[in-house]
């Protein structure tokens, strides 16, 4: 490995090691607690250090966000698989959204009043699908839909439409658990989502 690959490879391990310190602070200590120093006492590290990184704490709070959101795809690509029944991977699709907020609810809560504070549901919406995890998972979500049809197990739809569609109800659910103290089961929530939408999209007699 050259010197040159090595200080990339250092250089995105302390990134990475910054914002699960910066993930950490914000869960634990809500927005007025993230400050530049405790995110680098979190991360054991001198302040200064800080900004040979991050320009500022705006900068690594996206980086943050983006490594958490990065890991939420990750979890998506081993449920949305081609050739698997839409009956089968939408539940898991909508089981595995469900349980990541649930587990990174304090961080998401915070960063939700930090970013959009009172803002209206459709700013909300509009800076989601600008970033580029958004932009992967809907693209994952078509391409099920997609294949699904070609099979014939769901109704013909054009596949990016639903997928929107779809995403954007399923979202519309997690910001509403966010806010719920406690939140429903979440296998309750899993069950009644899909089904909901599995009776609108599959063929009669395709599916079980």
């Amino acid at each position: 490995m050259s010197p040159e690959s090595k200080e990339a490879v250092l250089e995105t391990w302390r990134r990475n090691e910054i914002a699960q310190a910066t993930h950490r602070v914000l869960a634990r200590r809500g927005p007025a607690g993230l400050s530049m120093q405790a995110i680098a006492d979190e991360a054991g590290i001198a302040k200064g250090t800080l900004y040979l990184y991050f320009e500022d704490r705006e900068a690594l709070l996206e980086h943050a966000v983006d490594a958490t959101f990065g890991e939420l795809m990750a979890r998506l690509e081993t449920v949305l698989l081609p050739g698997r029944p839409i009956a089968e991977t939408l539940p898991e699709t909508v089981r595995a959204l469900i349980l990541f907020f649930d587990e990174k609810k304090d961080f998401l809560r915070a960063y939700m009043s930090m970013r959009y504070g009172d803002g209206c549901a459709e700013d909300v919406r509009h800076k989601r699908r600008k970033r580029t995890h958004y932009q992967s998972y809907l693209k994952l979500l078509a391409a099920a839909f997609g294949q699904a049809a070609a099979r014939g197990e769901v109704k013909p739809q054009d596949p990016d439409r639903l997928a929107a569609l779809v995403a954007d109800g399923i979202s519309a659910v997690l910001l509403r658990r966010l806010d719920e103290r406690p939140p429903r089961p979440a296998e309750e929530d899993v069950l009644w989502i899909s089904e909901l939408l599995l009776r609108g999209l599959l063929v009669p007699g395709r599916n079980s």
